[in-house]
């Protein structure tokens, strides 16, 4: 592999998935209403929602 194709395949990877605003004025008001209504929980709210509704928490009672 020549290290230009490894160059080009890094900055590649780099680059976000969706094109974004660094300030979120810039953004139309509609959409950032929409967003914040429709917003998905990180990853530690989520874990803490996997963990107080574990279908195999009731597992932890058999013998």
């Amino acid at each position: 592999m020549k290290l230009s194709d490894l160059i080009e395949e890094e900055l590649l990877l780099a680059l976000p998935l969706v094109p974004k605003h660094q300030d979120i004025s810039l953004c139309n008001q509609d959409m950032v209403a929409w967003l914040a209504a429709n917003e998905v929980p990180d990853e530690g709210q989520e874990a803490s929602t996997e963990r107080a509704n574990n279908p195999f928490a009731i597992l932890k009672s058999v013998d």
